[in-house]
């Protein structure tokens, strides 16, 4: 494919200055996958392409799950094991921790200090760290605490971690003050036949507190408490459903959940009313969780127990965008720390320092942990990305202008260019194709129907001409099946 003018004179000017470091938001705009009973962690682009593996067999123990801390750190819980361990934001091991009191650790939430709290399944304690590791305090709780979250709270309060509690029928969920520890537990009604185990904190707007959605086993219903105690429920999901093995919530406020069997159901977090059900695990019947990725899209996974399964992508209508290869047996797989920090825990804060406020960026669309990704300029692919289909490029901009996209195979570091915004971090070499179109707005991607096409990937960034020359983001489309 022939390239652009416009393509020549960028690369002429970047090739004359020099590299510099890109500036890095404490998380990576990505996803990582831990493949229960395995030794592996997977990290993944939003786009669906493997960027790394790493081998955790020298760790000694099995995998459960992994979580992401605020500072880009991984929180590794270990399978049925009493230790956990601190990665760093490219997984490399930093230290390898001893739970208190022969714990268990189950699941990681993080407060707006990045403080890490873990549920314990065998000492019955919720334990709480500093970033680094250090412990703080043991909080005793009710028998079987399991699924943990962090709820929304105004900028002068601490919030609350609620934890679910595996016992019953009819069972508990608990309420732990941040700021004092207080304990407060709540029982479900006595009608309820669920052994909860997971919870879910929504966003309800500014200064308004969170609602908590509590699922569990033995029942395909789901229930909604207040800050107060009360709950309302049972909300039905589907015939099919089981028990839930994830639930995540979106940018526009709707519960995903998904059951065991692979049926999703999207439900309106203010009504309880199913607006969508579908299946996420066509190829095996059994899914092993559902997460949004920083702008909230779910990613659902197919899983098996003995070959490898699918991480999904999907949009917000429940249309499979992308699949990709991921770990067997892979259940609660992924951290979802990059949305639910931003958009719950801590919505009023920048996370990428671009000037827009975490929740101000999620409900955009955009990015808060790419400085590049704002309101008002964001590169974003969207559609299905799979061969015989076309994605599209949609460019976001609050200025008319003219977009020059610029394709590769790969990324760089970054190259600061005298007179121009923001960093070009496209790899020079692998630059195959560049067009003009104007912005905002979109082009179509077509992929041709060609098998041989499966598994391979390719990157976009696109220069903003209006006023001035801006660089924006950069996307990326990864072609399955």
């Amino acid at each position: 494919m022939l390239r652009s003018l416009s393509c020549l004179a960028i690369a002429a000017t970047a090739c004359l200055v020099s590299t510099s470091a890109r500036a890095q938001a404490p998380m990576d705009d990505a996803l990582w996958v831990a493949s229960r009973g395995s030794t592996t962690l997977t990290k993944y682009s939003r786009f669906g392409e493997v960027e790394s593996t790493v081998d955790m067999t020298s760790n000694g123990q099995s995998l459960r799950g992994v979580f992401r801390a605020p500072d880009g750190k991984l929180w590794l819980v270990n399978y049925i094991a009493t230790t956990f361990t601190i990665l760093d934001r490219n997984g490399k091991v930093i230290k390898n921790i001893t739970a208190k009191n022969s714990g268990r650790p189950f699941a990681i939430a993080f407060d707006k200090r990045g403080y890490a709290f873990i549920s314990q399944t065998t000492s019955n304690t919720v334990d709480e760290y500093k970033p680094d590791g250090t412990f703080v305090q043991s909080i005793s709780v009710p028998a079987n605490p399991l699924g943990i979250a962090i709820d929304y709270s105004t900028p002068s309060q601490s919030g609350n971690v609620w934890v679910a509690h595996r016992g019953g029928p009819p069972g508990q969920v608990s309420k732990i003050d941040i700021a004092t520890a207080k304990v407060t537990t709540y029982t479900l009604p006595t009608t309820s036949a669920m052994l909860p185990t997971a919870v879910l904190c929504t966003y309800e707007g500014i200064a308004k507190p969170s609602n908590v959605w509590v699922g569990g086993d033995r029942s395909d219903k789901l229930w909604k408490i207040d800050q107060s105690g009360n709950f309302t429920g049972p909300f039905s999901t589907a015939s099919g459903f089981s028990y839930p093995t994830g639930m995540a919530i979106d940018r526009n406020n709707r519960i995903w959940a998904v059951g065991r069997t692979g049926v999703c159901v999207v439900l309106d977090s203010a009504t309880g009313k199913v607006l969508k059900q579908f299946n996420v695990a066509p190829a095996n019947s059994s899914c092993g969780g559902i997460v949004m990725d920083s702008i909230g899209r779910p990613w659902a996974m197919d899983r098996n127990s003995s070959a490898a399964g699918t991480f999904q992508r999907y949009d917000d209508q429940g249309t499979l965008e992308l699949g990709t290869k991921a770990g067997s047996n892979t259940y609660g797989m992924v951290d979802a720390a990059g949305f639910s920090y931003a958009f719950v825990t801590n919505p009023f804060g920048d996370e990428d320092a671009d000037g827009a406020a975490n929740f101000v960026e999620i409900t955009g669309g955009t990015s808060p942990y790419d400085p590049l990704s704002t309101p008002k300029l964001s590169f974003d692919t969207r559609g299905v990305s799979r061969i015989g289909k076309t994605p599209y490029l949609d460019a976001i901009s609050s200025s008319n202008g003219t977009m020059v996209v610029i394709f590769s195979l790969l990324t760089s570091k970054g190259l600061t260019i005298p007179g121009i915004s923001g960093q070009f971090l496209l790899d020079l070499p692998s630059v195959f194709y560049t067009i003009a179109l104007p912005s905002p707005g979109k082009l179509n991607l077509p992929v041709p129907n060609n098998p041989a096409l499966v598994g391979l990937s390719y990157k976009l960034q696109g220069l903003f001409i209006g006023a001035g020359f801006e660089f924006t983001n950069v996307s990326g489309i990864f072609i399955s099946q």
